[in-house]
């Protein structure tokens, strides 16, 4: 997230140089990729704040950056903004295997779940799961709910939880996650 970006201060790493200086040929790759061996990983922060970052975002470099990064690493996340803020889930949809949307607990809307579904949904995303933030956990929702009480060992209900079964009283947790595989995308 280029606009309000909090990953560098929630893992006390330096937030510049970092992804924009790259992307604007202020820094090479290796000055801006933190790597943090405690924690098994690699950060590269959201660097000084652009005055266009979605600019920024369809630049080519992006496209060179995402395909080395898919030669080196496991797995990449990439912290966006709001999918219905600004374009940039949208944009960066094409180098995006699957997306996991947070939803704050007791926050956030039904519709606001919706409206972020039908936009990924128009770019063709994967939704892989949803994480919920704050509040009390899944596994309370699951008690109360008429998802099989199986689900409830591993939390995980593919095929069980659908864009329509996601009104905001449902969306409680604290980070835990809800997969699912199938269900959202085609319908």
């Amino acid at each position: 997230d280029m606009r309000l970006p909090t990953v560098a201060e929630s893992f006390r790493i330096p937030a510049t140089p970092g992804l924009s200086d790259f992307l604007v040929g202020q820094a090479k790759i290796e000055d801006v990729v933190r790597k943090l061996d405690s924690y098994n990983l690699n950060i590269l922060p959201a660097g000084n704040i652009p005055p266009d970052p979605t600019g920024l975002l369809e630049a080519e470099q992006l496209e060179h950056l995402f395909n080395a990064f898919r030669n080196i690493y496991d797995y990449v996340i990439v912290d966006l903004p709001p999918v219905t803020a600004v374009p940039d889930a949208s944009i960066l949809s094409k180098h995006i295997d699957g997306f996991l949307l947070a939803l704050r607990n007791r926050q956030t809307r039904h519709r606001y779940v919706e409206e972020m579904l039908r936009q990924l949904k128009l770019t063709e995303s994967k939704i892989i799961g949803f994480t919920i933030v704050g509040g009390e956990p899944v596994r309370e929702f699951l008690r109360q709910s008429q998802i099989p009480q199986q689900a409830e060992q591993g939390i995980a209900v593919p095929d069980l939880l659908r864009a329509e079964d996601c009104p905001a009283h449902l969306l409680q947790g604290d980070a835990d996650l809800l997969r699912v595989d199938r269900g959202i995308q085609g319908e």
